[in-house]
């Protein structure tokens, strides 16, 4: 069974993958037809393919497949996993708000790629090697 965390991932991953498309079509139709869609919305389009969906969908299945601590549902603290997908959402939005090269937006993503590095951590196994 594929866990709360994974599931919920997953499913904001795909509500970015279709904002970002969404945004990326517009942004080609402006080329053919103008209409006003100008650089501003690249940024929409960069935080949402990149951030939203790439690296959220693979939090999400990163979390669901690495191994566990002994028991198949002990994933370790599900407080860090939570809060990467949480602060990687937030930089997402702010991202996306702000432009391009929003600091602040980078910053949030940076500390969600921190919160899942420390929560995944001790769950990083060499091949063969006995659970905890």
């Amino acid at each position: 069974m594929m866990p709360t965390l994974t599931v919920w991932a997953l499913r904001l991953a795909c509500a970015h993958l279709a904002c970002g498309l969404t945004v990326g079509a517009l942004l080609l139709a402006n080329k053919g037809i103008p209409f006003g869609a100008g650089s501003n919305w690249l940024g929409v389009h960069f935080h949402t393919m990149t951030f939203g969906w790439t690296i959220q969908f693979v939090i999400g299945v990163a979390y669901w497949i690495l191994p566990t601590f002994g028991r198949r549902n002990n994933k370790g603290n599900d407080a860090l996993a939570w809060g990467s997908v949480a602060l990687l959402n937030l930089g997402t939005v702010v991202g996306c708000l702000t432009g391009t090269f929003s600091a602040a937006g980078f910053t949030l993503q940076a500390l969600a790629a921190l919160a899942f590095a420390a929560h995944m951590w001790p769950r990083v196994k060499p091949f063969g090697a006995k659970a905890n």
